[in-house]
């Protein structure tokens, strides 16, 4: 049996979806704090999509809260802007 086989449409489908696609308010805070990273360590957006292999368009949607952020791509960025995920999400916590 085939690894896509094992996982059910309903399963496949959640993943497709963005992480935060129910708590908006909580994506924006996300992508603030990461913009406020990215300010504090110098890091730009095209030095972030290189680093990520998250193409630039995206990544601006992402950070001005368009659209939200997919767990593998926080990941990808935490990654390289050394810090952890939770810390990530924590920061946002009211």
């Amino acid at each position: 049996m085939s690894a896509t086989a094992a996982v059910s449409p309903s399963h496949r489908a959640m993943r497709e979806e963005p992480m935060l696609e129910h708590a908006p308010r909580r994506s924006a805070r996300i992508a603030e704090e990461i913009r406020g990273e990215m300010g504090y360590q110098g890091r730009t957006l095209k030095e972030l999509s290189a680093a990520t292999g998250i193409s630039m368009a995206i990544l601006r949607r992402r950070l001005t809260g368009e659209k939200s952020f997919y767990v593998e791509e926080l990941e990808r960025i935490c990654r390289y802007l050394n810090i952890s995920v939770i810390d990530l999400i924590e920061r946002t916590e009211l």
